[in-house]
Parts: C-alpha cells; structure tokens; sequence
C-alpha cells in the first residue's frame, strides 16, 4: 500500500468519526426537541 493512500484512509476514517458524532448530535437534539413538544401527562 502506497504511504498516499494510507494518508487517504485515515483522512477518512477521520471524517468518518466526525460524521458519526455529528449524526448522533442531530439525533439527540431531535428527540430531546420531540420530548419538549410532547404534552407533560404522558410522562
């Protein structure tokens, strides 16, 4: 394997794991806004 394309493949699994976070942000904030329209008697 060539030291560019090794170079290439952790650039990416960087952004790969950035990503990942940044998905599980999006998700977190989108159920937490979910819960806040929620009525509060079905808690």
């Amino acid at each position: 394997m060539r030291r560019s394309d090794m170079v290439a493949n952790r650039r990416f699994d960087e952004l790969a794991v950035r990503l990942d976070q940044l998905s599980v942000n999006i998700i977190i904030s989108a159920v937490s806004a979910e819960l806040s329209l929620t009525p509060k008697f079905i808690h």
